[in-house]
Protein backbone atom coordinates (compact mmCIF):
# COMPACT_ATOMS: atom_id res chain seq x y z
CA UNK A 1 0.00 0.00 0.00
CA UNK A 2 1.34 3.42 -0.94
CA UNK A 3 0.30 6.10 1.55
CA UNK A 4 1.69 9.30 3.00
CA UNK A 5 3.98 11.94 1.47
CA UNK A 6 5.14 11.26 -2.08
CA UNK A 7 8.72 12.41 -2.41
CA UNK A 8 10.50 13.68 -5.51
CA UNK A 9 13.72 11.61 -5.55
CA UNK A 10 15.65 14.37 -7.29
CA UNK A 11 14.83 17.10 -4.77
CA UNK A 12 13.94 15.14 -1.63
CA UNK A 13 10.85 17.34 -1.28
CA UNK A 14 7.19 16.36 -1.13
CA UNK A 15 5.67 16.56 -4.62
CA UNK A 16 3.23 19.44 -5.05
CA UNK A 17 0.07 18.86 -7.08
CA UNK A 18 -1.20 21.30 -9.72
CA UNK A 19 -3.63 22.76 -7.18
CA UNK A 20 -0.73 23.67 -4.84
CA UNK A 21 -1.42 20.96 -2.24
CA UNK A 22 1.18 18.41 -1.22
CA UNK A 23 0.81 14.98 -2.76
CA UNK A 24 0.11 13.02 0.41
CA UNK A 25 -1.98 9.92 -0.14
CA UNK A 26 -4.54 9.52 2.65
CA UNK A 27 -6.68 6.56 3.66
CA UNK A 28 -9.73 8.81 3.83
CA UNK A 29 -11.85 9.39 0.73
CA UNK A 30 -14.63 11.99 1.13
CA UNK A 31 -16.52 11.00 -2.01
CA UNK A 32 -15.92 8.32 -4.62
CA UNK A 33 -17.10 10.62 -7.41
CA UNK A 34 -15.47 13.85 -6.19
CA UNK A 35 -12.28 12.61 -4.49
CA UNK A 36 -9.19 14.79 -4.61
CA UNK A 37 -6.10 13.51 -6.39
CA UNK A 38 -4.39 12.76 -3.07
CA UNK A 39 -7.30 10.95 -1.41
CA UNK A 40 -7.09 7.19 -1.13
CA UNK A 41 -4.08 4.91 -0.88
CA UNK A 42 -2.49 3.41 -3.98
CA UNK A 43 -1.58 -0.13 -4.86
CA UNK A 44 2.07 -0.90 -4.19
CA UNK A 45 1.88 -4.67 -4.66
CA UNK A 46 4.46 -4.77 -7.44
CA UNK A 47 7.78 -3.01 -7.87
CA UNK A 48 7.55 0.46 -9.35
CA UNK A 49 10.60 1.33 -11.40
CA UNK A 50 11.79 4.85 -11.95
CA UNK A 51 10.34 6.38 -15.10
CA UNK A 52 7.30 4.12 -15.33
CA UNK A 53 4.09 6.04 -15.78
CA UNK A 54 1.31 3.63 -16.71
CA UNK A 55 2.55 0.31 -18.06
CA UNK A 56 4.55 -1.73 -15.55
CA UNK A 57 7.69 -3.70 -16.37
CA UNK A 58 7.21 -6.77 -14.20
CA UNK A 59 6.39 -10.41 -14.66
CA UNK A 60 2.77 -11.48 -14.64
CA UNK A 61 1.97 -13.60 -11.59
CA UNK A 62 0.14 -16.74 -12.70
CA UNK A 63 -0.28 -18.36 -9.30
CA UNK A 64 1.12 -17.70 -5.84
CA UNK A 65 1.81 -20.05 -2.96
CA UNK A 66 -0.82 -18.20 -0.92
CA UNK A 67 -3.40 -19.24 -3.51
CA UNK A 68 -2.48 -22.91 -3.06
CA UNK A 69 -2.79 -22.54 0.72
CA UNK A 70 -6.16 -20.82 0.38
CA UNK A 71 -7.42 -23.53 -1.99
CA UNK A 72 -6.49 -26.24 0.49
CA UNK A 73 -8.19 -24.38 3.33
CA UNK A 74 -11.34 -23.83 1.26
CA UNK A 75 -11.48 -27.54 0.42
CA UNK A 76 -11.31 -28.51 4.09
CA UNK A 77 -14.06 -26.04 5.01
CA UNK A 78 -16.31 -27.22 2.17
CA UNK A 79 -15.72 -30.84 3.27
CA UNK A 80 -16.81 -29.97 6.81
CA UNK A 81 -13.37 -29.94 8.49
CA UNK A 82 -12.63 -26.27 9.21
CA UNK A 83 -10.08 -27.14 11.92
CA UNK A 84 -7.90 -28.78 9.26
CA UNK A 85 -7.99 -25.50 7.31
CA UNK A 86 -6.40 -23.47 10.12
CA UNK A 87 -2.71 -24.28 9.50
CA UNK A 88 -3.05 -23.27 5.85
CA UNK A 89 -4.87 -20.05 6.65
CA UNK A 90 -2.45 -19.20 9.46
CA UNK A 91 0.43 -19.10 6.98
CA UNK A 92 -1.39 -16.55 4.85
CA UNK A 93 -2.78 -14.41 7.67
CA UNK A 94 0.45 -14.40 9.70
CA UNK A 95 2.47 -13.16 6.72
CA UNK A 96 -0.08 -10.42 6.12
CA UNK A 97 -0.24 -9.47 9.81
CA UNK A 98 -3.92 -10.45 10.04
CA UNK A 99 -5.67 -12.09 12.98
CA UNK A 100 -7.20 -15.55 12.68
CA UNK A 101 -10.83 -15.77 13.77
CA UNK A 102 -11.93 -18.45 16.21
CA UNK A 103 -14.42 -19.80 13.66
CA UNK A 104 -13.28 -20.66 10.15
CA UNK A 105 -16.06 -20.57 7.57
CA UNK A 106 -16.55 -19.79 3.89
CA UNK A 107 -17.39 -16.15 4.63
CA UNK A 108 -13.96 -15.70 6.25
CA UNK A 109 -12.19 -17.43 3.35
CA UNK A 110 -14.04 -15.26 0.82
CA UNK A 111 -13.07 -12.10 2.69
CA UNK A 112 -9.47 -13.27 2.99
CA UNK A 113 -9.32 -14.03 -0.75
CA UNK A 114 -10.60 -10.50 -1.41
CA UNK A 115 -7.81 -8.96 0.68
CA UNK A 116 -5.01 -11.30 -0.35
CA UNK A 117 -5.57 -11.13 -4.11
CA UNK A 118 -6.66 -7.52 -4.61
CA UNK A 119 -5.88 -6.31 -8.15
CA UNK A 120 -4.76 -9.76 -9.31
CA UNK A 121 -7.63 -10.27 -11.76
CA UNK A 122 -9.29 -13.23 -10.05
CA UNK A 123 -12.10 -11.74 -7.96
CA UNK A 124 -14.89 -12.48 -10.45
CA UNK A 125 -14.13 -16.20 -10.29
CA UNK A 126 -14.12 -16.15 -6.47
CA UNK A 127 -17.39 -14.16 -6.41
CA UNK A 128 -19.06 -16.71 -8.68
CA UNK A 129 -17.78 -19.64 -6.61
CA UNK A 130 -18.96 -18.08 -3.31
CA UNK A 131 -22.28 -16.88 -4.78
CA UNK A 132 -21.57 -13.17 -4.17
CA UNK A 133 -21.15 -12.25 -7.84
CA UNK A 134 -24.90 -12.03 -8.34
CA UNK A 135 -25.53 -9.66 -5.41
CA UNK A 136 -25.40 -5.85 -5.67
CA UNK A 137 -22.43 -4.03 -4.19
CA UNK A 138 -21.13 -0.50 -4.32
CA UNK A 139 -22.14 0.87 -7.77
CA UNK A 140 -22.99 -2.58 -9.20
CA UNK A 141 -26.57 -3.80 -9.36
CA UNK A 142 -27.68 -7.43 -9.24
CA UNK A 143 -26.33 -9.73 -11.93
CA UNK A 144 -28.40 -12.36 -13.73
CA UNK A 145 -27.36 -15.97 -13.04
CA UNK A 146 -26.64 -16.73 -16.69
CA UNK A 147 -23.70 -14.29 -16.55
CA UNK A 148 -21.73 -16.78 -14.43
CA UNK A 149 -20.43 -18.12 -17.74
CA UNK A 150 -19.30 -16.10 -20.74
CA UNK A 151 -20.93 -16.18 -24.17
CA UNK A 152 -19.25 -18.19 -26.88
CA UNK A 153 -17.87 -15.74 -29.47
CA UNK A 154 -19.83 -15.67 -32.74
CA UNK A 155 -16.68 -16.44 -34.73
CA UNK A 156 -16.33 -19.71 -32.81
CA UNK A 157 -20.01 -20.56 -33.25
CA UNK A 158 -19.81 -20.06 -37.03
CA UNK A 159 -16.63 -22.16 -37.21
CA UNK A 160 -18.12 -25.10 -35.34
CA UNK A 161 -21.81 -25.76 -36.10
CA UNK A 162 -21.96 -28.39 -33.31
CA UNK A 163 -21.67 -25.67 -30.65
CA UNK A 164 -24.70 -23.91 -29.18
CA UNK A 165 -24.60 -20.51 -27.54
CA UNK A 166 -24.64 -20.56 -23.75
CA UNK A 167 -28.16 -19.91 -22.36
CA UNK A 168 -29.11 -16.25 -21.96
CA UNK A 169 -26.89 -14.88 -24.72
Amino acid sequence: MVAGDQINKATGQVIVMDNGEKLTYTEEVNSVTDAKENQGVRLGKYEMKEGETWERDHDLVVIRYAEILMMQAECYVRLGSPDLAKPFLQQVTARAGEEMPTTIDLAFIDKELLKEFTFEGRRRTDNIRFGTFFLPWWEKGTTEKYRAIFPIPSTVLTTNKNLKQNPGY
